[in-house]
């Protein structure tokens, strides 16, 4: 009669390959995670960031002729894509929080609505310092018949 060998060859081996597969799949589960809520974050900011162009580029603000004393939502635009310059003048006089404020954002923004040929019109926010997400938002509108660039960055 034959005794079976507890620790034989093949039952290390197995129990080796069975570890292993553990520790890679716990390991690229966890690294998938980690990007996907990179992901998720970039996607929110850019939410965010697209969410403040369209209302330099598209949207009169509410009530539509509004001021810096009273204002409801923030617009800058006389119609779709030509900018409104009494709006853009009075943003530079809104204070940083109001505005973050005034787009529920926790997060830091800057925006620059510059000409095409590179000469800025207007610099708003804080520009990025050591971020860990930056997301830009652009498009383009007019300002008294001429082409300018409004990007939009949103950064943490």
């Amino acid at each position: 009669m034959l005794k079976a060998q507890v620790l034989s060859g093949d039952y290390i081996l197995s129990i080796t390959v069975f570890l292993t597969s553990v520790v890679f799949f716990i390991y690229f589960t966890s690294q998938y995670t980690e990007i996907t809520h990179v992901e998720q974050a970039k996607t929110y900011l850019l939410n965010k960031a697209n969410e403040i162009r369209d209302s330099i580029l598209y949207y009169p603000g509410t009530p539509s002729h509004w001021n810096s004393s009273y204002v409801i939502k923030y617009g800058f635009s006389d119609k779709r894509n030509v900018l409104n310059i009494t709006k853009l003048t009075y943003l530079k006089n809104i204070s940083y929080e109001d505005f973050k404020n005034a787009y529920n954002l926790n997060e830091e923004v800057f925006i620059n609505i510059s000409y095409v040929n590179g000469t800025n019109y207007l610099l708003y926010g804080l520009i990025p310092s050591n971020p860990s997400i930056v997301v830009k938002s652009k498009g383009y509108s007019l300002i008294e018949k001429k082409v300018v660039s409004v990007e939009v960055q949103v950064w943490n």
